[in-house]
């Protein structure tokens, strides 16, 4: 026989629905994993010892003055390299000079953002092979437009390098005197790769003279606003 059970004794028995249970609390054992990325293990800020840091700084400070040299030599040379290519007007000449930092300023802001993505060590150093390889391919070029071309496509290899140089030596250096030398030298560097690229085209034109070296850093500084000879006051 099955036992009885008396109604009072159902309603006291306590609730078996899931719903009533008291769960026990869960304790994860793994730590918790982050969805953003972490960044690779040359950008990690400020893990650089102080012999690295000065060679860092040295070499991207270097590398912002040499990408400025064919912007100084287009200045103060174009007149000069455009007579070689068979043209004489000023204004088409001028093109020499404008062409490189065209693609330099226009593919700043780009070049930044992707060494933000793939790594700025990464772009830099694409950037500076780049830049040799159009740079050493202007100087085989023998007319006018395939030199202005060229010239213009080495200018995307500068910019590739300014930016991330300057957001290499923010995750380098700590904020403090190192880190505000080493922007106000990077800063610096367009002037003076720019006249010392100046004074290099003067120096090879000039052939080691003199004369010619100080009448190609006159015009070199002042060919661009000096005034041009008309046909009739040169007959």
């Amino acid at each position: 026989m099955y036992p009885s059970h008396s109604p009072d004794e159902e309603k006291m028995s306590p609730p078996t629905t899931p719903s009533q249970c008291h769960l026990k609390p869960t304790i994860p054992t793994e730590p918790l994993k982050s969805s953003h990325p972490t960044p690779p293990p040359e950008e990690t800020p400020h893990t650089v010892p102080q012999g690295r840091q000065t060679a860092i700084a040295i070499l991207l400070i270097l590398a912002n003055i040499v990408t400025m040299l064919p912007f100084g030599a287009g200045m103060g040379g174009g007149l000069h390299i455009a007579s070689t290519l068979h043209v004489t007007t000023p204004s088409q000449a001028s093109w020499i000079a404008a062409s490189y930092p065209l693609t330099a300023g226009a593919f700043v802001l780009m070049s930044g953002r992707l060494g933000s993505i793939y790594g700025h060590a990464r772009v830099l150093l694409l950037g500076a092979a780049w830049w040799i390889v159009w740079t050493l391919g202007n100087g085989f070029c023998n007319d006018f437009i395939s030199f202005n071309v060229v010239r213009a496509v080495s200018g995307m290899g500068g910019a590739m390098v300014v930016p991330n140089a300057v957001a290499i030596v923010g995750m380098t250096f700590p904020p403090g005197r190192m880190r505000n030398r080493c922007l106000g030298l990077i800063g610096a560097g367009a002037p003076i790769g720019g006249w010392t690229g100046e004074l290099i085209f003067c120096l090879v034109w000039s052939n080691g003279g003199v004369v010619e070296f100080l009448r190609g850093f006159h015009d070199s500084q002042f060919a661009w606003i000096d005034p041009v000879p008309s046909e009739d006051h040169a007959n």
